[in-house]
């Protein structure tokens, strides 16, 4: 088998190992609204509660055909099969944090696939945090719900051209608005509200961001930009907040909640929801902190338990990261929507476009109309 055949082979076996299940659902609480509704009212009594999350039934994960998958790379001979092996190592840590929710796998995937908090993170949050609170603006209220927020977020995926899309309410979720690239749906928190200025925000982050870098992936020559290269999430959060900062509608507001979860992160490591709810109330009104803790404990069953999901990091860390580098490299604005890599891989992507083998972004958020 020669080595494009070989390549088309793995690209075909991770397709349709990656179609066989979902992961991110398996995080999301099934009972989030009524332990919220408990850690609400513990806290206005002036009582500690950790929330006891409950999770629909663990599915079959392709365990089996994962590792038959890895037994037949060869990740010291091949960049692109090293990189493959990574993600599928990755996804293995996924299945096990789900199949044992245990605190210490669930940290140890999270670590593995997004990382920890870095000094600079935490020095940046606790910045933001520090600053006095934002004051609401009369045209910040949330008063549209998330049937009306799908239908708005659908015209956004029609204005692009992407009629296979479809913007649906959901849940369970962690997040109040998601992309799954899988289904090629966004999705909307069945029961949430929003703002005029939070689905302006939405529409480029989401949509502008997170679709479009899928939509520009699937149109390479190398599937891992639309299959995601390993640890690609800083850049890709990192990529969605500068292009709010870049449309001006990056609010202050938003800008607190995701150095807020850097912040939880950290804290989870060694501390009960609890604690980390105590410490984030001193920053925020007792709802938020508790989406934020929320999102830092996703997967726990007992969140009294130490341990972070630190997915969330992404949002704040990346931000800086992607910050840095387009300051110096302002060029590779347009190149970062050319699919779901990583700043960490932008050596192998420059050696593509050099090389003739990349297309260019037919898709960006200035196009959203």
């Amino acid at each position: 088998m020669n080595d494009i055949n070989r390549l088309a082979s793995i690209e075909d076996q991770w397709s349709a190992l990656e179609a066989s299940y979902r992961l991110d659902a398996c995080f999301a609480p099934i009972n989030q609204a009524d332990e919220r509704s408990k850690m609400i009212a513990a806290h206005q009594e002036s009582r500690n509660y950790n929330p006891q999350f409950s999770y629909a039934a663990v599915p079959d994960f392709p365990t089996t055909r994962m590792v038959a998958f890895m037994a037949h790379l060869q990740p010291d001979t091949s960049k692109i099969e090293r990189l493959y092996f990574q993600k599928a190592q990755g996804e293995l840590l996924g299945f096990q944090a789900i199949q044992s929710r245990s605190p210490d796998a669930i940290t140890g995937y999270a670590c593995y696939a997004f990382g920890l908090p870095t000094p600079d993170a935490l020095e940046a949050a606790l910045e933001i945090l520090m600053q006095p609170k934002p004051v609401p603006s009369d045209s910040s209220s949330n008063d549209i719900n998330a049937e009306d927020a799908a239908t708005f977020l659908q015209k956004g995926l029609v204005s692009l051209g992407l009629g296979t899309w479809s913007a649906v309410v959901f849940e369970p979720m962690n997040a109040r608005v998601s992309v799954n690239r899988l289904d090629r749906q966004v999705r909307i928190r069945r029961g949430t509200s929003f703002s005029q200025e939070d689905l302006r925000r939405l529409l480029v982050h989401e949509i502008g961001v997170h679709v479009v870098r899928f939509e520009n992936g699937c149109l390479q020559s190398l599937g891992l930009f639309s299959s995601t290269f390993p640890r690609y999430m800083a850049t890709e959060e990192g990529i969605a907040v500068y292009s709010e900062q870049s449309a001006g509608l990056l609010q202050n507001s938003t800008f607190r909640v995701y150095a807020g979860r850097v912040l939880a992160a950290y804290l989870s490591l060694t501390s009960s929801f609890s604690q980390v709810f105590s410490r984030l109330t001193e920053f925020f009104e007792p709802e938020m902190a508790f989406e934020i803790c929320a999102r830092a404990k996703r997967g726990f069953l007992n969140t009294s338990l130490f341990g972070a999901h630190t997915k969330d990091i992404a949002y704040l860390t990346g931000f800086l990261d992607v910050s840095r580098h387009l300051k110096n490299h302002p060029e590779h604005y347009e190149l970062l929507f050319s699919g779901k890599f990583g700043l960490e891989q932008l050596d192998m992507v420059l050696e593509l476009k050099e090389s003739g083998e990349l297309s260019t972004p037919k898709y960006l958020p200035k196009d959203l109309g």
